[in-house]
């Protein structure tokens, strides 16, 4: 993905989705896997149903990459709440942890790539240091923002906020079932979490 991204060949392809049935699929997909690690896992929609324009395959990596941080960061027991709502005609989604937080001074630099919060000896599990840099871009291609809210200590909350501007999709996209299948991806995301999954 990142290969593609520098070369500008990685290209979004937006069909027609239920933003809330693709997050709550993908939240409970992972929902055994976080139980494992004895961190508690909460899905809200202030919406029942919404039609957007996007892509469903980057969707789900956004959302699983965001979990699999939060697992990675936050202590045994703690909880993880994934949140969406519409304000302003545009889709919010929350991934917010009881985790160890994000220092001041990295708040600006922790969507950059190879950057990790915690470089210690002491953390729990290890990554690429490229999975935010990845959400940001697919994020971005949505023409959509993503936001970091932290203190360091007590959590960390990212939001998306993407359109819903249906015209975007490409002429003929048909309305499509967005079941969810990625366990492949699943896997990816969380194979530096669990060496069984």
């Amino acid at each position: 993905d990142i290969t593609e991204i520098d070369a500008g060949q990685n290209k979004i392809n937006l069909q027609k989705h239920d933003i809330v049935r693709l997050v709550k699929g993908v939240t409970s997909a992972v929902a055994t896997y976080i139980k494992k690690h004895n961190i508690r896992l909460k899905f809200h929609s202030d919406i029942t149903c919404r039609m957007i324009a996007c892509d469903g395959y980057k969707i789900e990596r956004i959302i699983l990459n965001l979990l699999s941080n939060a697992v990675k960061f936050n202590p045994t027991g703690g909880d993880i709440q994934v949140s969406l709502w519409e304000k302003c005609g545009k889709i919010m989604i929350s991934v917010r942890d009881t985790g160890i937080g994000i220092p001041k001074d990295m708040k600006d630099t922790i969507f950059d790539r190879f950057v990790q919060v915690d470089q210690s000896t002491s953390r729990l599990r290890e990554g690429s240091g490229i999975g935010l840099s990845i959400v940001k871009a697919f994020v971005e291609q949505h023409n959509g923002e993503i936001e970091l809210i932290s203190v360091e200590g007590q959590g960390s909350e990212f939001i998306l906020s993407l359109p819903t501007d249906l015209n975007a999709c490409e002429e003929g996209t048909s309305w499509i079932s967005t079941e969810y299948r990625c366990y492949e991806k699943i896997k990816m995301e969380f194979s530096d979490i669990y060496d069984n999954i």
